[in-house]
């Protein structure tokens, strides 16, 4: 299956948010990843259930969310905001449907 096999209804919308600065957990800095007993490999290589569990940790903990280093491009950092604080920290700036950002 390919995203060409998806019903054009399903397909994802690109959004833009303005995030107010805060504090996150760090699994970018290589302090960071250390600390949260990430491989120095980290993202690459790393299976899905230890970050899973490092990120519910964090919810239950009650922080705001994670910056994190791409698995995808490693050179590149995300951020995850936990639904709690999206109407704390962002407010949604603009809505692109996938063929307005994706293209033909």
């Amino acid at each position: 299956m390919t995203i060409d096999d998806l019903n054009p209804a399903a397909l994802p919308d690109l959004q833009h948010y303005e995030v107010t600065e805060e504090e996150f957990l760090d699994a970018v800095t290589p302090a960071g990843i250390a600390q949260l007993g990430l491989a120095a490999t980290y993202p690459t290589d790393i299976p899905h259930p230890p970050c899973q569990g490092i990120a519910a940790a964090a919810y239950a903990a009650g922080d705001h969310g994670v910056a994190a280093l791409s698995a995808v491009a490693p050179a590149e950092e995300e951020l995850v905001i936990f639904d709690r604080s999206v109407p704390l920290l962002a407010a949604k700036r603009s809505r692109r449907t996938f063929e307005e950002w994706f293209g033909p």
